[in-house]
């Protein structure tokens, strides 16, 4: 076993590059393993791109294992996905995102976000909180903002993305490599 930079014990997920070592701190590796996939499809369904979605994914938690021991002294939930959302922003710009995403230009993305995870992916409230890292009431305050947009809007773009919403649905997380194309 050896040390990591914050002083605690590292039990690390060993890999190697090119003959370099490298140590992931378990928890780390523990905090992928759980939320991975669920980031995986979340990204696939935004961008409509697998290579696009996984893309995004891997840079992501690329940029929270460097920010790891600062996301532990808060929430590593809450910090992953802001970084996720972040990337996703910056692709969704780019042509992979090209004019798709009507659920998130016409609701508020906490609700949009929830929305998606819910209907597309198949997440009660609980896995909601526990991937975008707030509480299950908020999870489900944010369903509730998006249910009442969808009656403001009905028969609309609106009511259109959340069919499209629904019939996604296969999109649901039941294993690694339940996603691939």
């Amino acid at each position: 076993m050896t040390r990591d930079e914050v002083g605690g014990v590292d039990a690390g997920l060993p890999l190697e590059f090119d003959g370099i070592d490298v140590n992931l701190p378990l928890a780390f590796g523990a905090f992928c393993l759980l939320h991975g996939a669920r980031y995986q499809a979340y990204a696939q369904y935004r961008l409509r791109d697998f290579a696009a979605a996984r893309h995004v994914v891997r840079c992501a938690l690329g940029e929270l294992l460097v920010a790891w021991p600062a996301a532990l002294t808060s929430e590593p939930a809450v910090v992953g996905w802001r970084i996720l959302r972040r990337h996703l922003t910056v692709a969704l710009r780019g042509p992979a995102g090209a004019g798709h995403d009507t659920v998130h230009r016409l609701v508020p993305a906490p609700a949009a976000d929830a929305a998606v995870l819910h209907l597309a992916l198949g997440l009660a409230t609980d896995g909601i909180a526990d991937l975008m890292g707030c509480t299950p009431e908020h999870a489900r305050y944010w369903l509730l903002t998006f249910e009442r947009h969808v009656v403001q809007h009905a028969g609309g773009e609106l009511a259109a993305a959340v069919e499209e919403l629904r019939a996604a649905r296969p999109l649901r997380c039941k294993g690694r490599d339940a996603l691939r194309p």
